[in-house]
């Protein structure tokens, strides 16, 4: 975390800019309010113009992540970067790379080594704590309601791109079930639209081709609200199509609509380690997040990933006798090819 305060008293020295909400007033350059506009106007107003310009940079800052950066580099935010800073090395210890500090260096931290047990409780309740603390700190508690959500946001994406390499897959039973569903995501690709009884009007390969290229970024993205954002803007594509299909209609797609075409998209992209993915957006993203829509997509790539795990003839539409011996045709190529690839002892 020395990053973000920067060497010496940080970037801005030792000068607290965010502390007060309201900056003073300042009088013209001779001092005493002197001439100038802005002595002619008053203190009052030029203490609304420094708030307007305060409201401004905010506005600017607010909703991108490195406003967030930007805004924890301040002398004020410093107390915060000391406890993540604290945290991080609870987890990844003194040198971040997850190994324990040493009997003679443990009594030197201002912090106690856990390492990764138990990781998805104490960083829930790390961010809580946050969460809750920002909303009354002096630096933070007088912004809009956006700025502290990206606050919010900004703390968890920090903490867990620099996790994500630690916890991303480290449950050997989630790469169990990782595997099972890349295997019979494989071995489903016979599957067709006529089978999920997707509408004529509503396929659209190029489209579906998009789609699935936002979905595969979730691979690129090391934070949990970066990764869920690549399946929102996978349903996002797919959603306009399906609104254009619907015309001028009053009625807009639903899960009838949506859910069999979502499913189509994530068998052909075949992003590899979904299950991670997904596993790790359930732990780490803040949940009241997943109550909007990005909860909404996020529970369609749980039902997408369900449904491939799960399918039978009977769930489709066609021959049940015609699926089972498509299946299995598909499931011995696979079993053949990993033959071919097993290392001979």
């Amino acid at each position: 975390m020395q990053g973000l305060l920067g060497g010496g008293g940080g970037l801005f020295g030792g000068e607290d800019v965010v502390a007060s909400p309201v900056p003073a007033a300042r009088g013209g350059d001779g001092g005493g309010g002197g001439g100038g506009a802005a002595g002619d106007a008053g203190p009052g107003a030029v203490a609304a113009a420094d708030v307007a310009s305060q409201q401004l940079v905010q506005q600017q800052l607010e909703m991108t992540y490195n406003g967030f950066l930007e805004r924890l580099r301040r002398p004020g935010s410093r107390d915060l970067v000391d406890a993540v800073r604290r945290f991080m090395g609870a987890v990844l210890g003194p040198l971040g790379d997850g190994s324990p500090p040493s009997e003679g260096e443990a009594e030197e931290l201002d912090y106690a080594y856990r390492g990764l047990r138990g990781i998805e409780g104490y960083a829930k309740s790390f961010f809580a704590g946050m969460e809750k603390t920002m909303e009354t700190h002096p630096a933070w508690r007088y912004g809009s309601e956006a700025t502290l959500l990206a606050a919010r946001d900004g703390v968890e994406k920090y903490v867990m791109v620099k996790l994500c390499p630690f916890v991303l897959g480290a449950d050997p039973v989630e790469l169990e079930d990782d595997e099972r569903l890349m295997r019979r995501t494989r071995a489903l690709s016979f599957v067709t639209p006529d089978h999920l009884d997707i509408k004529p009007e509503v396929r659209n390969d190029v489209v579906w081709s998009i789609a699935g290229d936002e979905l595969r970024k979730i691979e690129r993205s090391n934070a949990p609200g970066d990764k869920i954002a690549c399946v929102v803007n996978c349903c996002s594509v797919l959603f306009s199509v399906l609104n254009l299909a619907r015309g001028d209609g009053d009625s807009r797609p639903g899960a009838d609509d949506f859910l069999p075409v979502f499913i189509y998209v994530v068998l052909k992209a075949r992003v590899p380690s979904l299950w991670v993915h997904s596993e790790f957006v359930r732990k780490f993203r803040n949940s009241a997040d997943l109550m909007s829509k990005a909860g909404y997509c996020f529970v369609n790539l749980q039902s997408a990933i369900e449904f491939i795990l799960n399918v039978d003839g009977s769930m489709l539409s066609c021959d049940t006798d015609e699926f089972d011996a498509s299946l299995a045709k598909a499931e011995a190529a696979l079993d053949a090819e990993e033959a071919r690839e097993r290392p001979r002892q």
